[in-house]
């Protein structure tokens, strides 16, 4: 954040703050409400990260953000009944917002039901012209949550091609060939998936772990090396 974005949002908690103490009505934008919203939740304080979206929704009765913003809020703090009552309301200024399915996904998995949060997911990505790579990310968890890990690995490689980077998801596709006890068809994925991100330390580290149990040390090692050489801070 530059100089003048930092005071930009010092001005804006401090008006806000003062309409508290005044009791009074000051105007803000949806987006300003939004960053308000976002800055009391990293804080820690609830209570003020609810009142800029309450304030929001009132001045902006149709702005489907705040509603939407409010049920993340709310979620967040696993008031998850609260959450999908505002879920609704903002289903109603918007019918077709694929964030809104994604948050009520996300609301569903931490009660525990993932085969509602997998429609969710699913309908989001039917929705999306081009559907978030988080969102392949979240599927993939529902179906290790289900234990069909293999299912859960499709989905955690459809969140690797969108996004080559999620070092997660490397993690969670290993956690799954584990767990499916199929070592080659691991250690094939690795191998492959080097050829396209050959500076990845993890996928090399979890190369090494391939070969490891495969009982190949030679080539274990050597994976491990080629990690420390991308990387000579790797923890792993």
């Amino acid at each position: 954040m530059d100089y003048e974005e930092f005071e930009a949002t010092e001005e804006l908690i401090e008006r806000f703050e003062q309409m508290l103490k005044d009791d009074s009505v000051v105007f803000f934008d949806v987006h300003e409400f939004e960053a308000l919203a976002d800055h009391y939740m990293m804080t820690g304080s609830l209570k003020k990260a609810l009142l800029t979206t309450k304030y929001g929704v009132q001045q902006h009765p149709n702005a489907v953000n705040l509603p939407l913003k409010r049920a993340q809020l709310l979620a967040a703090y696993n008031r998850t009944d609260e959450a999908l009552a505002e879920l609704q309301r903002a289903e109603g200024l918007d019918p077709y917002n694929e964030e809104l399915l994604i948050s009520r996904g996300m609301i569903f998995s931490k009660k525990g039901l993932s085969h509602q949060a997998i429609r969710m997911f699913e309908k989001a990505i039917d929705m999306a012209d081009e559907p978030p790579a988080d969102i392949y990310m979240l599927l993939g968890n529902e179906y290790q949550n289900l234990k069909q890990y293999e299912q859960a690995i499709e989905y955690y490689k459809l969140a690797l091609h969108h996004d080559g980077e999620d070092e997660l998801a490397v993690y969670n596709i290993a956690y799954c060939f584990e767990l499916v006890d199929d070592n080659a068809e691991g250690l094939k994925f690795f191998q492959e998936f080097l050829e396209e991100n050959p500076y990845s330390e993890i996928g090399w580290y979890q190369m090494a772990v391939a070969w490891h149990n495969e009982s190949n040390f030679e080539e274990s090692l050597r994976a491990v090396e080629y990690s420390i050489v991308i990387d000579d801070q790797f923890a792993a």
